[in-house]
């Protein structure tokens, strides 16, 4: 009787796969790309009443194959991913967890379990902050850290929990060991060996910052102002760029004016096609200062410069102190302005 449900569900199982695939392909058939800029570009879908009723047989197969063996491994993790992008979380931390339990089981796992695994133990940490379980969530991040081999996503991550460590759950050490791991493999400040840049000056100067508080914790004056600068160094250059974009995005717009002015006294097909090139390059212009301006406002700069007048200070270096104080004032709210002061 065992071995027929086991068969059972890995039947059901496998056409709960086909059944997915078909509501996927269906799905994918009703994709359209805009390429306008009027409404945003991107991938949308079209929605047909009559063609994409969606009956949830995947999930009721997925919920029957289970019924038949409540620890086919392959189904528990198809479950949990189910709830997840159901949005229900807390069963798919349920399920995530039953696949762990499954897993920890067997004494060798092969390469697709271990990659299942490392996934589900990302999962679990994602979730469970999510609900605002945080130090249940860090424990599932250091399970994840831990079984990673080196890779773009573990350095990925690596930041996430230098960060979530650093906020949330205030444990500095920790979030400065995930930092350094990150700053290592991005930063050609912290490590002169790299070969380029990577363009992600945002996280560095937040990678920096998180440094400079176990430096500020242990009473290390010198090194903390060395991360401070670091990570002010990183805002400027960001600042910097906003500033050249912006100077681009006027000269375009400038260039556009003229050239309407021109097809007010000519059709012609080459003073037409200028137009559009510069309306599409103003386009991008205008999301490249998006990016900038999102980038900017990541870096807690204030907290940064504040600290670094206060550190200038204790110094006895009252003219730099002063020169970040007026940058606090120029850059800060009524209550930053109030601290400056």
């Amino acid at each position: 009787l065992v071995q027929k449900q086991k068969s059972d569900s890995t039947n059901l199982y496998e056409m709960a796969a086909v059944v997915k695939k078909i509501e996927d392909d269906n799905k994918e058939r009703l994709k359209i790309i805009n390429k306008l800029g009027t409404a945003g570009k991107g991938i949308y879908v079209l929605f047909d009443y009559k063609r994409n009723v969606d009956f949830f047989a995947y999930e009721l197969l997925l919920e029957k194959a289970y019924s038949q063996w409540p620890e086919n491994p392959s189904v528990i993790f198809d479950i949990a991913e189910q709830y997840r992008q159901d949005s229900q979380k807390e069963k798919a931390i349920d399920f995530y967890e039953k696949y762990v339990n499954l897993l920890n089981k067997e004494n060798i796992l092969d390469e697709i379990q271990t990659e299942k695994l490392k996934n589900t133990y990302l999962r679990l940490a994602t979730l469970n902050a999510d609900i605002k379980r945080k130090v249940i969530a860090s424990a599932w991040y250091e399970k994840f850290f831990q079984i990673s081999q080196d890779s773009k996503e573990k350095t990925r991550v690596s930041f996430e929990m230098g960060v979530f460590f650093a906020t949330h759950i205030g444990d500095l050490k920790k979030a400065s060991n995930y930092l350094i791991y990150w700053l290592e493999r991005n930063s050609k400040d912290w490590n002169p060996s790299l070969n380029e840049n990577t363009g992600l000056e945002e996280l560095e100067a937040i990678s920096f910052f998180h440094l400079s508080r176990l430096d500020k914790q242990n009473r290390k004056s010198e090194a903390e102002r060395s991360k401070l600068n670091l990570a002010y160094n990183q805002w400027k250059k960001i600042d910097a760029e906003l500033l050249e974009a912006e100077k681009l995005s006027v000269d375009l717009k400038s260039q556009k004016q003229k050239i309407k002015k021109d097809l007010l006294v000519t059709t012609e097909d080459e003073a037409l096609s200028k137009y559009r090139l510069v309306d599409l390059k103003i386009e991008d212009a205008e999301a490249r200062l998006r990016v900038l301006k999102t980038k900017l406002d990541k870096v807690p700069v204030l907290k940064i410069v504040y600290r670094l007048a206060v550190l200038a200070e204790g110094s006895h270096d009252f003219e730099k102190a002063k020169g970040y104080y007026q940058t606090v004032i120029e850059l800060g709210g009524e209550t930053e302005i109030q601290a400056a002061l």
